[in-house]
């Protein structure tokens, strides 16, 4: 028997938005795409907006602005190549800075 319960990607995406809810991460989130020739805007509390993807990028950005070893996070996330990793990680132009400062590299990221 497995130590973590094994839970189907769809009742965890159930299950995460009830934990965002709880916790009350309610700012309003304006998502907005084309559908057909219209376009379609949505607002909904973030809370609504979290699934098992958000909880992945989430984590490899964080681990990576940690100082946590880039091969480790990869590992741990199942990214193959360094540079689809870096594609993947969300960093703002100021953390990508300090990152860079910390690590005394002359090469952006």
């Amino acid at each position: 028997m497995p130590l973590v319960p094994i839970i189907n990607n769809p009742d965890f995406n159930v299950n995460i938005k009830q934990i965002g809810r709880f916790s009350e991460i309610k700012e309003m989130i304006r998502f907005s795409y084309k559908k057909g020739n219209n376009d379609v805007e949505v607002i909904k509390p973030k809370y609504c907006w979290i699934t098992s993807h958000t909880c992945r990028r989430s984590f490899c950005t964080n681990e990576f602005l940690a100082g946590t070893p880039v091969e480790l996070i990869m590992k741990i996330s199942g990214h193959k190549s360094l540079r689809d990793f870096y594609k993947y990680i969300r960093i703002t132009p100021e953390e990508q800075a300090v990152k860079l400062k910390k690590s005394g590299s002359k090469e952006m990221i």
